[in-house]
C-alpha cells in the first residue's frame, strides 16, 4: 500500500518535486503517493516514466484532469480541437467520465435514433427533473423528450471466467446492487441544455456506477451468448414511455461489452482482503460511519458558543444534539445544495432566495435556473448588509445562501449578523463550508443546515465524488426542515463511493492539521513577495470576521485553498506555466492542485466576472499535504520565472 508519509520526498534529488501529467490525462488518486512509494534503489536508479505512473492509477476514478499551461485552460473553454482529442478525464460534473461515457453509448446505441442523444440517471425523479429542464429551455413544447427504464441484472449473479476456470461473485441480489437505469433520450441538439442539468445539479451517476452496471451487463451478456434456443435470452427488463421505436428498441440484444471484469473484482478484493476498504455488502453501515463522523465533529459546535447573536431570540435554548440523523449523504456537494433548494422551493413557493456574497458557479446557477430566481448580492460587502436587510423588509425571501469562506474570493460573511436577519424575517439561512470546512470553523449554530463537498478535503485523495447536508437542531425551523428533508429525501449516493468515502476520511483531522500549516507558510511567502498584487487568504481577508467562527482560536486554522493575483495577466500565464505542481480542476486535494479559476469557471461571462473582483489572470491554489520546504521551493522558483 502507497504510504502516505511525507518524508517520500526527496529534496536532494534532481527530479521535479511533483511529477508532470500530459494534457488531458486524469490526475490520478493517492498521486505523490504513487509516484513516492517506490523503494530507495527504485527512486535512485532514475526517473519513473510518466506511463508508470498513469499505467498504475485507477485513472478512470479520477476527478481532476491535467491542463498543464494556461492556453490548455483556454483551449479547453472555446472548444479547441487539439485540447478536447487529448481530454481523457475531467471532473465528473463538467465531463462525462470514460466508464460513464461507455454506458452512454450502450443505452444510445439500445435506444436513441440516428439523430438522438441520451443521459443515464440512477432514479426516476432525477431522470424526469432533467426532462423538465430541457422542456423548460426550449421554445417547442411538442418535442418528444422520452424516459427509457432498464433493469440492470444477470439471472446467476455471479461471471464464470472462461481463462481462470473461476467464479467471480458480483453481490448478493438486492435493488441497490441490480439498479435500474433512468435514460433520458431527448434530439441530439439539446444536448447541451441536458449536459448543463447534469453540471448544475450533480444528479448524475458516479464512474463506480457506471463500472457496476458495465460488469453486470457482461455478466449478462455472457449468459446470453450460453443460452440455449429454447431459454429465455432477456437477462434485463426495461420499461419505456410509450414510444414504438423504443419498445422496438427492447428487441435488441445487448451491444457486445468490452470491460474487464476480472480486473474490477480483483482490485476490489485487494482492497477488501487488506483492510483498506469495508466490504461492499456494508454499505450502510458505512453511511451510518459517516454521517456519525460528521455529527461527531460539528456537534463540538456547540458546545463553546463564543459568537453572540446581536438578536437574542435567535439561538434556542434546546439542548438537543447533532446526530446522524441530522446528516443526509448526497452524491456530490452540489446536489446537497440543489436538493436543499428543492426542499426550500416547497416549503417557501414562489419565493425568491438570495445569494450573498460571490459564490461557486453553479451554487448561483441553481438558484437562477430552478424555481423563481434569485437576488444576487454578489460583493458581500457592508453596503450589501445594507441592501439585504431592505430587501428582507419589503419582500418575502425563501432563503439566504452564502458560502463561508467563499469561493474563490475567501471572503468571510458575518454570520451571526445573517442569521439574526434570517430569523428575524422567518427565512432560512443555508451555509456553504466547504472551504473553511467544518474541522476549521465552526458555522453550523448560526445556520439552519449546512452544506459541504465531502469531494473535497474531507476525502482527499481525488477518487470519489460526495455530499452532504446538515441540519441544526437548535434552529427555530428545524422541525419543519426535517420533516420536509427526510420527507423527500432518497438515497443515490452509490454504495460503492460510499465505501471510498469512508476510507479517504479516516485521516481527515490529521490532514487537515498539515494542509492548515503548508498554506499558511507559502501564504506568508506570497503575501511580502514584491511581484504579488494580493493574496486572498482568510488570514488577510476579513481576518476579524473569519476568526469569530473558527474551532480553535489559540491555533486558528484558515484552511488550504487561496487564490493569487499578480500584478499583469502576462505574469499569471508564466507563473501558472512554470510552477511545478498539478494543474487541473478540483480542490482539496491531498496533492497541490492549481487552476486559473476565472478561465475555467465564467470565461463566457469575464466582464461580469470582474465587475465582482473575479478579475481572469486570479490564479486559485488548493495547497496539499507535501513538506512545506519542498512547496516553498516549487513557489519561489515559479515566482523567479515572471
Amino acid at each position: 500500500m502507497a504510504s502516505n508519509n511525507p518524508s517520500q520526498y526527496n529534496e536532494n534529488s534532481n527530479r521535479p518535486a511533483i511529477q508532470s501529467i500530459p494534457l488531458g490525462m486524469p490526475i490520478p488518486p493517492h498521486t505523490h503517493h504513487d509516484i513516492y512509494s517506490y523503494s530507495r534503489s527504485q527512486f535512485f536508479a532514475g526517473p519513473i516514466s510518466k506511463q508508470h505512473v498513469l499505467t498504475n492509477c485507477t485513472s478512470n476514478l479520477a476527478i481532476s484532469v491535467a491542463l498543464p499551461i494556461w492556453s490548455d485552460n483556454v483551449g479547453y473553454e472555446e472548444g479547441d480541437s487539439k485540447v478536447i482529442a487529448a481530454m481523457q478525464g475531467g471532473y465528473p460534473r463538467f465531463v462525462f467520465t470514460p466508464l460513464v461515457k461507455k454506458l452512454f453509448e450502450i443505452c444510445n446505441d439500445r435506444f436513441a435514433k440516428v439523430y438522438e442523444d441520451c443521459l443515464v440517471f440512477s432514479n426516476r425523479e432525477s431522470a424526469e427533473a432533467c426532462r423538465h429542464f430541457i422542456y423548460s429551455r426550449i421554445s417547442n413544447p411538442d418535442m418528444n423528450i422520452r424516459i427509457v427504464e432498464l433493469s440492470v441484472a444477470s439471472e446467476s449473479h455471479s461471471y464464470h471466467s472462461a481463462k481462470e476456470h473461476s467464479i467471480l461473485l458480483i453481490s448478493d441480489v438486492n435493488v441497490s446492487t441490480h439498479p435500474t437505469l433512468h435514460i433520458v433520450i431527448f434530439p441530439f441538439n439539446f444536448a447541451y441544455i441536458a449536459k448543463q442539468f447534469w453540471q448544475h445539479t450533480g444528479e448524475g451517476i458516479s464512474s463506480r456506477f457506471a463500472a457496476h452496471c458495465l460488469r453486470l451487463m457482461e455478466v449478462a451478456e455472457c449468459e446470453l451468448s450460453l443460452a440455449t434456443p429454447h431459454q429465455s435470452n432477456s437477462t434485463t427488463g426495461e420499461k419505456c414511455d410509450s414510444d414504438p421505436y423504443g419498445m422496438q428498441a427492447m428487441q435488441r440484444s445487448l451491444p457486445k461489452i468490452q470491460y474487464d471484469v476480472t480486473k474490477y473484482e480483483t482490485d476490489t478484493f485487494v482492497e477488501e482482503r487488506y483492510g483498506r476498504n469495508l466490504d461492499t455488502h456494508m454499505a450502510d453501515t458505512t453511511k451510518t460511519m459517516i454521517r456519525r463522523r460528521i455529527a461527531a465533529i460539528v456537534c463540538n459546535h456547540f458546545e463553546k458558543p463564543d459568537v453572540e447573536s446581536s438578536d437574542s431570540t435567535v439561538v434556542s435554548t434546546c439542548d438537543a444534539s447533532v446526530s446522524e440523523d441530522n446528516v443526509f449523504l448526497y452524491p456530490c456537494g452540489m446536489s446537497a445544495i440543489y436538493n436543499i433548494h428543492r426542499v426550500i422551493l416547497k416549503l417557501k413557493p414562489g419565493l425568491k432566495s438570495v445569494q450573498f456574497g460571490f459564490p461557486y458557479t453553479d451554487t448561483l446557477k441553481i438558484q437562477e435556473k430552478f424555481g423563481p430566481g434569485c437576488h444576487f448580492l454578489g460583493h458581500g460587502n457592508a453596503s450589501d448588509m445594507e441592501k439585504l436587510e431592505k430587501l428582507l423588509v419589503s419582500e418575502k425571501i425563501s432563503a439566504i445562501f452564502c458560502e463561508f469562506p467563499s469561493n474563490p474570493l475567501l471572503q468571510s460573511h458575518d454570520l451571526s449578523l445573517l442569521w439574526s436577519l434570517a430569523q428575524k424575517h422567518d427565512c432560512f439561512l443555508i451555509v456553504d463550508e466547504t472551504i473553511g470546512n467544518f474541522a476549521n470553523v465552526r458555522v453550523l449554530p448560526f445556520a439552519d443546515l449546512i452544506v459541504s463537498s465531502l469531494t473535497k478535503l474531507f476525502s482527499g485523495d481525488s477518487n470519489v465524488m460526495g455530499g452532504s447536508a446538515t441540519l441544526n437542531p437548535r434552529s427555530n425551523h428545524y422541525s419543519q426542515l426535517f420533516a420536509m428533508v427526510s420527507g423527500m429525501y432518497q438515497d443515490r449516493f452509490w454504495c460503492e463511493d460510499a465505501i471510498f468515502l469512508e476510507r479517504n476520511s479516516r485521516s481527515f483531522f490529521e490532514r487537515n492539521q498539515i494542509i492548515n500549516q503548508n498554506a499558511e507558510i507559502i501564504c506568508d511567502f506570497l503575501h511580502h513577495h514584491p511581484k504579488v498584487q494580493t493574496v486572498l487568504y482568510p488570514k488577510y481577508v476579513d481576518t476579524s470576521t473569519y476568526t469569530k467562527f473558527v474551532c480553535n482560536k489559540d491555533m486558528p486554522g484558515y484552511g488550504g485553498l487561496f487564490s493569487l493575483i499578480l500584478k499583469l495577466e502576462q505574469d499569471a500565464i508564466r507563473f501558472y506555466d512554470a510552477i511545478e505542481i498539478y494543474k487541473g480542476p478540483s480542490l482539496g486535494t491531498n496533492f497541490t492542485l492549481a487552476c486559473p479559476y476565472t478561465i475555467l469557471a465564467h470565461y463566457t461571462e469575464l466582464e461580469w466576472a470582474a465587475s465582482y473582483n473575479v478579475p481572469k489572470k486570479l490564479v486559485r491554489v488548493s495547497v496539499g499535504t507535501e513538506p512545506s520546504s519542498v512547496l516553498l521551493k516549487i513557489f519561489s522558483k515559479a515566482m523567479d520565472a515572471i
